[in-house]
């Protein structure tokens, strides 16, 4: 599902902004299919979409927020995320919600932190020699019994 809004000043308010889109709490709902208040409560549980505008796409976790004042046609980045997007406030932008494994994957592989991303890069690099591992270690196993 995608929902296209317009891109207002974030308020004063905002925790952690640039990790984060910020939507109106029927929005979140929409492209979540669950209450706002789920992933506050739970922040593992947080959803991951992507935010496209026309300089590109980035992937953001949703936050719904009502506390906000957002009017419903209206979401909220943080600055890092507009110079990213080469957007400013009043810019059309869309946010598409993504499968979850899959968002996780490339919102760690894409962070705008560098310690988050190397961190991501290397354990996917270490399960694929794992796993390379694992396979050729069972093939010797299947060699040797045959």
């Amino acid at each position: 599902m995608t929902i296209k809004c317009t891109l207002i000043n974030l308020p004063a308010a905002a925790d952690n902004p640039e990790n984060y889109v910020f939507i109106q709490g029927a929005n979140f709902a929409k492209l979540t299919k669950r209450k706002a208040s789920s992933s506050r409560l739970h922040p593992w549980k947080g959803r991951v979409a992507i935010v496209q505008s026309q300089g590109g796409s980035v992937y953001r976790l949703l936050r719904g927020s009502g506390k906000l004042s957002i009017k419903i046609d209206a979401c909220c980045l943080g600055m890092k995320t507009q110079i990213q997007l080469d957007i400013t406030t009043g810019s059309d932008v869309s946010i598409k919600s993504i499968w979850q494994p899959w968002g996780r994957l490339l919102y760690y592989w894409n962070h705008l932190d560098d310690t988050f991303r190397l961190a991501a890069r290397i354990g996917m690099i270490g399960l694929v020699f794992g796993l390379v591992s694992l396979a050729l270690s069972l093939y010797q196993i299947w060699q040797a019994s045959s």
